[in-house]
């Protein structure tokens, strides 16, 4: 028989990259298989559109595999504030004081915790393989094995395979996991801007009917702006010169963005995903391939974050009880960790979104009233900050 895995991870990105590194310094034999090359950058004069809203849990779990330690701290930007409002008059405040923190979170450019990540798979020789594609999966469960095929007739065996590989997720699909998916009827113009003055510690979001609109502060005087509205509106605006767009930018969002200058900007279809399953014997979802959420509470990489930090601490702490550390009763209970708080948080998240995006005597009757609660009330802030942190 060929060479036997421990644990086989399918998709390389950012939560397959950081679980694959957490497990390997645990002792598991791992292979991390990602279909694409990972793309090596350099350091871009102007920030890219992808970027991570980093809670302080997320952080820890990149300390803990010595990861978050080498990345240059003028490339993330802390936030110590989140303001959001429907009415101006009523917005909500969060501070990071709630939780005796000095922040709430980091903003950070996805490439660069990716090139840090590569860094230490590199480094500590974790068997990584890149712009390879898979043909089948198969359990053997005489063999307590699954049997991974290559498109290029190669076979491997693994005691467990984890999917990480993103929304479109080949391992969910293979494995007949059901989910319930749809796209939804708003996307996002991602905007570049640099700022004339730039409040760098403060996230802010003002909730309007067509959608919300938001900042997000990146280093120096970078910005990115989130514009959510219908997607035809938005993908014809698309087409505008810069200076169009960036006087219907001022038009649009609340006064206090002042001054910009546009540098980019491109739209970005929106889609939500929950999976009705996370596991099966020797196989286990994370990240994107089981939840996609709605950004506008910037929750998704936390999400993710926080299942392979459930994952990873559950089967290092079986690890000595030799192989039933893949066995379905001991999954089931990452499932069971996991299932619960991504449900609220996923349906939480649109349930606000649709109660807030109405512009009606009714919707502002109750709306306000929430708000005025919510910002009198720190025991109910503490509730949501924490929540909203993986604390829970």
């Amino acid at each position: 028989m060929e060479k036997i895995f421990d644990i086989v991870i399918v998709g390389g990105s950012i939560i397959g990259s950081s679980i694959a590194i957490k497990l390997h310094q645990a002792g598991f034999l791992i292979k991390l298989i990602e279909m694409k090359t990972p793309c090596r950058f350099i350091n871009n004069q102007i920030p890219d559109f992808k970027v991570l809203a980093l809670n302080n849990t997320s952080i820890q779990f990149l300390r803990e595999i010595n990861v978050w330690q080498k990345i240059e701290k003028k490339f993330y930007t802390k936030f110590k504030y989140i303001e959001t409002w429907k009415d101006p008059f009523f917005p909500i405040y969060f501070c990071s004081e709630i939780l005796n923190k000095s922040k709430l979170g980091v903003i950070i450019e996805n490439y660069r915790l990716y090139q840090e990540l590569l860094n230490v798979i590199s480094s500590k020789k974790i068997n990584a393989q890149y712009n390879t594609y898979l043909k089948n999966i198969c359990y053997l469960p005489s063999e307590n094995l699954w049997k991974i095929h290559y498109d290029n007739e190669k076979t491997i065996f693994s005691r467990m395979i984890i999917g990480s590989d993103g929304q479109n997720s080949w391992i969910r699909k293979k494995s007949g996991i059901p989910y319930l998916s749809f796209q939804y009827n708003q996307a996002c113009m991602l905007i570049i801007v640099k700022l004339k003055v730039n409040n760098k510690d403060t996230v802010w979001q003002s909730l309007d009917p067509t959608g919300p609109k938001a900042l997000l502060p990146l280093y120096e005087n970078w910005a990115l702006l989130i514009w959510y509205d219908n997607p035809n509106y938005l993908y014809e605006l698309q087409k505008m010169p810069n200076q169009k767009i960036e006087k219907k930018i001022i038009e649009n969002f609340p006064k206090k963005l002042g001054p910009i200058h546009l540098y980019k900007h491109k739209v970005v279809p929106l889609k939500f995903l929950y999976g009705y399953q996370y596991v099966q014997q020797g196989l286990a979802l994370v990240g994107d391939a089981l939840h996609t959420i709605h950004p506008l509470a910037g929750q998704g990489a936390n999400l993710g974050f926080r299942d392979i930090k459930i994952l990873s601490d559950l089967l290092i702490s079986v690890k000595s009880e030799k192989y039933t550390w893949n066995h379905i009763s001991i999954l089931k209970k990452y499932e069971k960790k996991c299932r619960l708080y991504n449900t609220i948080m996923q349906f939480g998240i649109d349930t606000f979104r649709l109660l807030f995006s109405h512009d009606s005597i009714l919707t502002e009757n109750i709306c306000n009233p929430i708000f005025n609660v919510a910002e009198s009330s720190k025991i109910l802030k503490k509730i949501l900050i924490k929540y909203a942190s993986g604390i829970f």
